[in-house]
């Protein structure tokens, strides 16, 4: 357990009377009035303060005596579902070709409602639309391995369907895309990160930090013409595993393929982002200089925010001429522990 006295300073506590989703995965706070834990997001009545324990681990909240708020779910990863919403996926998983009607979620004691409602604060999207998306995808990903669309569509009545589908899923010309973006939750001391990746390259690695995910997905969508697909590749794999050496202090490079398509001058700006050594700085100013642009500050910190690969892309490590931190896509607060880990050995 944590000590508390520490733990809890002002920044963890405004979070949490907050209900700032940002700290989910970061600390859990136990409630010794009622002996229940929750996430920093929870929406329930605040306690005070004194009556308060905090725990960087679920598990350590469960082994201290604390029952899960049945609101917030804390026991849950930011990217695991409840198991009612599993019991559903794992139907339509088994048959991947049938549609799931209303009906058929009803039957498995699932509300309809409650599931639009999950599938709409998740994704944005309605449970049909995210099965439609799913069904793209899997017919996507046949063609791409050689079948003809003919053989290829999942789910749909005909070509006409499915081509129908895929124009309301990336507002494209009514053509079939060989694009599939395979995204994936991977786990961090910092938070979740939303990992897209095609063709065994990287092409979004993100903080799951309110909708700034969100946005940047749509973005490397829309720039790859790019269907998606919930799927853990070999490249998932490879990333969690060295995001996990990089967060234990024992790895500085990595040895992912990225692909990173942007304007001329945010591919001078990424590519000197990367030559940024390990455990070093670079204020903006020197990073205009370097891409042959003096005085374009600003135009350079546009850039560094719009890059949409972090850590490996290490845009942490441009901060301001005086000192200051400067801005961050994923919190100041990330900014601040990935300097740390990369000056000290290990995250604050």
């Amino acid at each position: 357990m944590m000590n508390t006295a520490l733990a809890f300073n002002d920044e963890y506590w405004q979070a949490f009377v907050a209900a700032d989703a940002d700290y989910d995965g970061l600390f859990w706070v136990g409630v010794e009035t009622t002996g229940i834990f929750c996430r920093p997001s929870c929406r329930a009545r605040k306690p005070l303060k004194q009556n308060c324990q905090v725990f960087d681990a679920s598990e350590q909240a469960l082994e201290a005596g604390f029952r899960p708020c049945k609101r917030c779910k804390p026991e849950l990863l930011a990217h695991e579902h409840p198991r009612w919403v599993q019991r559903v996926l794992n139907a339509l998983h088994e048959h991947p070709e049938h549609r799931l009607k209303d009906e058929d979620v009803a039957a498995l004691h699932v509300s309809p409602v409650r599931l639009r409602r999950y599938f709409h604060r998740r994704y944005q999207c309605t449970f049909q639309q995210w099965q439609r998306q799913q069904r793209v995808s899997i017919t996507s990903q046949k063609m791409r391995e050689g079948a003809r669309l003919s053989e290829a569509v999942t789910g749909f009545q005909s070509e006409g369907g499915y081509r129908a589908a895929l124009k309301k899923l990336i507002d494209a010309p009514n053509q079939h895309s060989s694009t599939v973006m395979a995204i994936q939750h991977l786990s961090t001391p910092l938070g979740d990160m939303l990992a897209g990746v095609i063709d065994g390259q990287l092409v979004l690695l993100e903080f799951v930090v309110k909708q700034r995910h969100l946005r940047q997905l749509k973005i490397a969508r829309r720039l790859f013409q790019a269907s998606l697909i919930e799927q853990r590749s070999a490249l998932h794999e490879t990333l969690q595993q060295q995001l996990n050496e990089y967060f234990a202090g024992t790895r500085k490079n990595f040895s992912i393929p990225l692909q990173t398509p942007g304007t001329e001058f945010q591919q001078k700006v990424w590519q000197q982002l990367q030559a940024i050594p390990y455990g070093e700085t670079r204020a903006y100013q020197a990073l205009a200089e370097n891409v042959g642009v003096a005085g374009a500050s600003r135009a350079v910190g546009t850039a560094n925010g719009a890059n949409r690969i972090a850590i490996l892309v290490p845009c942490h490590r441009v901060i301001n001429k005086s000192g200051n931190l400067g801005g961050y896509g994923g919190g100041l607060r990330r900014k601040s522990q990935l300097l740390a880990l990369e000056r000290e050995g290990h995250v604050k």
